[in-house]
């Protein structure tokens, strides 16, 4: 049996004779469950401020694996039962549901950190608002200043008290 065919075999729900999943399909199914929590965790500030190197690490470790898994479900898809060839089989999954699904899950989370990484290295900063500002072209004085105008507002927003009494703040 060619490695291609054993990855089939081991990544695919059907291609095994009884029908059960894998071993490399429970591993796959834990490893979702570990990003849902992990996403869910990190959505807690009191979680996430103090642990914020460790979730960048477990996402990152996360979405190797499913880029992994996802180029193994490419690299074996000529192995699935049916005609046309091998790239036509390729081209199959990767605009099946499951194979648009799976390259959400791997493109959008990269993306999304390459863009906010790209933001923190071009401005040196670690507050977005920061960033925003500095990109925009802002200095830290006006920086400052914005910060110092945004909390009365908020502070009124929450308290529904008027604007006078939240500059008094």
């Amino acid at each position: 049996m060619t490695l291609r065919a054993r990855l089939h075999r081991q990544l695919h729900i059907g291609s095994w004779p009884d029908g059960k999943l894998t071993g490399l399909n429970v591993f796959v199914v834990w490893t979702i469950l570990a990003a849902l929590l992990v996403g869910i965790v990190a959505t807690e500030p009191q979680i996430r401020i103090p642990y914020q190197h460790e979730i960048l690490v477990a996402e990152f470790v996360f979405g190797t694996i499913f880029l992994l898994e996802y180029l193994g479900r490419i690299f074996a898809a000529p192995e699935a039962e049916g005609p046309g060839s091998a790239w036509g089989k390729r081209l199959r999954f990767i605009f099946s549901p499951i194979g648009l699904i799976d390259l959400l899950v791997v493109v959008v989370p990269a993306t999304v950190a390459g863009v906010a990484s790209t933001v923190r290295a071009v401005a040196g900063l670690d507050d977005p608002c920061r960033a925003g500002l500095v990109l925009r072209g802002r200095s830290a004085d006006e920086h400052a200043a914005h910060r110092a105008t945004r909390l009365p507002v908020l502070a009124a927003m929450v308290s529904r008290r008027g604007m006078d009494e939240a500059v008094d703040l």
